[in-house]
């Protein structure tokens, strides 16, 4: 009996400790993912849709893939997600899926959306009007009591100011400059690029998590180079023993038989995947609090 008891104990004790470590690693993973996910304009609703979504779908697939049938009850019971949203997520399209997660966009950039399509918020030209911030009738405190979900007026300006979306004009007049509250210095390249690399990496750290017969091999080193000569000469070596490391590890994907020819192996293959990074960035300072504009008091009109 006591045998029974410490055996049962020890297995709850590594799974509670497995579960406490996988809760701190996606507490790092997720870091970056919002992040990302906060300069692209994205909400954490929509987040949780994302998430919702691939998670059903995911295990979804998994059934298929064991050659069973789609059990709704036995996906429910691993997501805690309901059997008719469950459902609902498996029989969407893609542009379903992406049409369900706009509408959870942000506050802000639901309130930019109101301004370019709603005729109320546009001038003579069809074009966003500029707004006075307080006034009666249409107005942007108008504008954001009908978009911005209860917000105050004060909160959403100045964070669409401070993103670049709005400029004050005039002591009680904004001016729309952009569509959507994103991150300036983002392009469609690097956020495809960010999905890709992300994914493939992540992808390959789960397998080798499940599988213990997999390698894996991650190394990181971290310093501090203060002179911009050295920094230059640092980046141009690493960079060509990435090109020399890299084509030799390509090159030993096949082999050449007798007669010169790339020939594949007849072996049963190894997925094999070589990710070289490298990173250099000045280390930031904390702005003085000083230099922090000052906020502006705006009066209502009477």
């Amino acid at each position: 009996m006591v045998g029974k008891y410490t055996e049962s104990n020890r297995r709850r004790v590594k799974g509670d400790a497995i579960r406490v470590g996988a809760v701190d690693a996606l507490f790092k993973v997720l870091a970056p993912v919002a992040e990302f996910a906060l300069d692209a304009g994205l909400s954490v609703r929509e987040l949780k849709s994302i998430f919702q979504i691939v998670s059903v779908n995911i295990l979804a697939d998994h059934q298929i893939e064991e050659g069973r049938r789609h059990s709704i009850s036995a996906i429910a019971a691993t997501t805690g997600v309901s059997r008719t949203e469950i459902s609902r997520i498996i029989k969407m399209t893609a542009l379903e899926q992406r049409q369900i997660v706009n509408r959870e966009r942000q506050p802000t950039n639901r309130l930019l959306a109101g301004w370019c399509c709603d005729s109320d918020y546009a001038n003579v030209d069809g074009q966003p009007a500029d707004l006075k911030i307080f006034d009666h009738g249409v107005s942007f405190n108008s504008l954001v009591r009908q978009y911005g979900r209860g917000l105050p007026t004060r909160a959403i300006l100045d964070e669409l100011v401070r993103v670049g979306s709005v400029e004050v004009i005039a002591a009680n007049t904004v001016r729309l400059k952009t569509q959507l509250a994103v991150n300036g210095a983002f392009n469609l390249d690097s956020v495809n690029e960010f999905g890709e690399r992300s994914a493939e990496f992540l992808v390959l750290m789960l397998s080798n998590t499940r599988n213990s017969q997999g390698h894996r091999f991650v190394s990181n080193v971290k310093g501090s180079v203060e002179s911009k000569r050295v920094l230059q000469a640092l980046r141009r070596e690493n960079h060509a023993r990435s090109v020399e490391l890299t084509s030799a590890v390509k090159d030993r994907f096949f082999y050449s038989d007798s007669r010169g020819k790339r020939k594949s192996s007849r072996a049963k293959p190894h997925s094999v995947s070589l990710t070289v990074i490298y990173s250099d960035e000045p280390e930031l300072k904390a702005l003085s609090a000083k230099l922090a504009p000052r906020r502006r008091n705006m009066r209502r009109p009477p």
